[in-house]
């Protein structure tokens, strides 16, 4: 399942982009403006049957441009009312040419399926936030923001056109309110209750006029921060999240490409404990712990896969309520230790970094999954007095422990991509 393929993947990328901040001061408000855009142009080509047989390909060319406008007017009164006002556009359009490559099996001719899409769209939003300092150290932020977004898509099968254009509209108003209290110099408790929405979204690898539904979020945080000790920092939050028409995405049954469907419902709950500790100037350790319990509430019709006994999968729309979300671990923790040391030859360095997670599954059943891992990065670097120069010694993986960065299900096989086996190296920077 390591993934074995008759060719070598390509990726071929270039991407050009340019941005523009502008603030402003005014005696009573401060006006900022920030433009961007981007054209991008990429080719790839994967080996979509996992096996060491021609039986697929995906090969695909991507053209896409975007640019995106946002003013915002922020309060310079220093006084108890601070708010902020501003407009929000972004539009973007692209072209694609998909080549759905299939064979039936080992020697038979390939059939090739052209897609050639075209997707655009632009967005508009208004939002507002004010923050008020109800009495010291109290304070309430109430904000919301209104989005009207547009969708246009076409379809062209081998030369026909079998999707005209279409286009949606998708309007939601969302808002968010929190409280905080500043109990200490260095620490504080807030709570706060926000909504949110991603909008439609149309498959370029599909031929259905219909985009899937807007996905939308209801979400409670709170949390502490607290400095305890001038060596001590630490955070802590607890959050609930409720996903109404979740998007999701998986391998299609009868080839490479991808199906795009709305789970029902989505739920997750957990919190995250983090601290910094410096218990002397020369050493600086950080450390975390999460734990989230994420679960589809209810997903009647999930696009799933079953193991065959002669290889493959069967694909069926099967009930994944109340099974684990994707790519999404119960536990996870950090450690990193940062040490660092002046002598008279220079600056000596050292970093170290683990990552340890529990399971995490790639597929709505459950079936497929990472088994819990760990992750250990290091360096050594010096910088010698005076010097402009910083030298490194570095690696990645230390361990060489072998994780799946991504798992894909489909029909005719299972395969998966590595993460990067153990890498060292060395560097040199020159700061000028």
């Amino acid at each position: 399942m390591a993934g074995v393929t008759d060719s070598i993947p390509t990726l071929d990328l270039r991407r050009w982009s340019a941005a523009l901040h502008v603030k402003l001061e005014f005696d009573g408000f401060n006006l900022e403006a920030t433009s961007g855009f981007m054209n991008l142009r990429w080719y790839q080509e994967t080996d979509s049957d996992a096996s060491n047989i021609f039986l697929g390909n995906f090969p695909a060319t991507f053209a896409t441009e975007s640019g995106s406008q946002e003013i915002k007017f922020t309060s310079a009164d220093p006084g108890r009312f601070q708010w902020l006002l501003g407009g929000y556009f972004y539009q973007f359009g692209g072209h694609t040419e998909l080549d759905l490559v299939t064979s039936p099996g080992p020697g038979i001719p390939p059939t090739t399926l052209n897609l050639d899409p075209a997707l655009s769209g632009r967005s508009f939003a208004g939002f507002a936030e004010g923050t008020y300092e109800i009495v010291d150290d109290l304070f309430i932020t109430v904000g919301a923001r209104y989005t009207t977004e547009r969708r246009t898509f076409e379809q062209v099968v081998n030369g026909n056109l079998v999707v005209p254009k279409t286009a949606k509209s998708f309007n939601k108003f969302n808002y968010r309110g929190a409280v905080r209290y500043q109990f200490a110099p260095d620490g504080s408790i807030y709570a706060s209750y926000g909504t949110a929405f991603k909008s439609g979204v149309y498959n370029m690898a599909g031929t259905s006029p219909n985009p899937v539904n807007p996905e939308n979020i209801k979400a409670w945080e709170a949390g502490i921060k607290v400095d305890p000790f001038n060596w001590l920092r630490t955070n802590l939050a607890v959050y609930h999240y409720t996903y109404d028409d979740l998007q999701v995405q998986a391998k299609d049954a009868s080839g490479p490409s991808y199906v795009l469907q709305n789970a029902a419902s989505a739920k997750i709950y957990g919190g995250e404990f983090e601290a910094i500790i410096q218990p002397i100037d020369d050493l600086n350790i950080r450390g975390s712990a999460a734990y989230s319990h994420a679960r589809y509430r209810d997903f009647p019709l999930a696009q799933s896969f079953f193991p065959r006994p002669d290889g493959g999968n069967t694909v069926a729309p099967a009930d994944a309520s109340g099974n684990v979300m994707t790519r999404a671990p119960k536990w996870t923790f950090n450690l990193g230790v940062d040490w660092g040391h002046e002598f008279d030859a220079g600056r000596l360095g050292v970093s170290v970094n683990t990552f340890y997670s529990t399971r995490l599954y790639y597929d709505f059943q459950n079936i497929f999954s990472q088994p819990s891992y760990t992750l250990t990065n290091a360096s050594i670097s010096f910088a010698p007095t005076g010097d402009r120069w910083k030298f490194s010694l570095w690696a990645t993986n230390l361990t060489n422990e072998k994780v799946f960065q991504t798992i894909r299900v489909g029909a005719q096989a299972t395969d998966g991509f590595y993460e990067q086996p153990r890498k060292v190296g060395v560097s040199a920077e020159l700061r000028f």
